[in-house]
């Protein structure tokens, strides 16, 4: 096991670990959204980790989602999407994060058994100062929808932000406009 796999192993044990207290003390029904490297997600165990550590630390399958970026085809399609398909047969959430800024492409887009398409922040930045920015944001979620995805927006950081992507449909929103990052101890007490 190398340096980053097993960085990827503790931040996902670690995640699930304080989530499901939150889950067994709160009764929190929210979804703790992972980011999953190309080289994690096709590990040859990937799977059984996966389920061990959601057993371990007492968070339902429904309640986790794996983010992934659209690159992850390009670098390795098939054991990706074989690991795809089994996550969304645990009832574990797919989202395509970071949309936009790799290949974007509609083949790769239609092999990918997501639920979720995430608009990258760069994009939010320009969408008010840029006619076609605004435009091009409203096009992906125009096609996240018709793929089925639901779509959010990443890195919204003020009203006329969300204003504008209220305007053009898009379903969710993430960033410093609901707040900032926060230590285990404030999102515990927040929860």
């Amino acid at each position: 096991m190398t340096v980053l796999d097993k960085i990827d192993s503790r931040v996902f044990d670690t995640s699930t670990k304080f989530f499901g207290k939150l889950i067994k003390e709160t009764g929190l029904d929210a979804i703790l959204c992972v980011n999953v490297s190309v080289r994690h997600l096709i590990k040859e165990d990937f799977l059984d980790e996966v389920r061990s550590v959601l057993k371990k630390n007492h968070v339902p399958p429904s309640q986790l989602e794996v983010e992934i970026t659209e690159t992850i085809l390009i670098d390795s399609e098939g054991p990706a999407i074989t690991n795809l398909n089994e996550l969304k047969k645990m009832g574990i959430r797919i989202a395509i994060d970071d949309f936009g800024t790799g290949y974007s492409s509609l083949s790769y887009l239609n092999k990918i058994p997501a639920d979720l398409l995430k608009v990258d922040k760069s994009f939010i930045d320009k969408m008010n100062s840029s006619d076609s920015s605004k435009q091009y944001v409203a096009s992906i979620i125009s096609i996240g929808h018709i793929l089925n995805f639901d779509v959010i927006s990443e890195g919204v950081e003020g009203d006329d932000q969300l204003e504008t992507l209220r305007s053009i449909g898009c379903d969710m929103v993430q960033g410093f406009v609901w707040g900032h990052p926060l230590t285990p101890e404030e999102a515990e007490k927040l929860v």
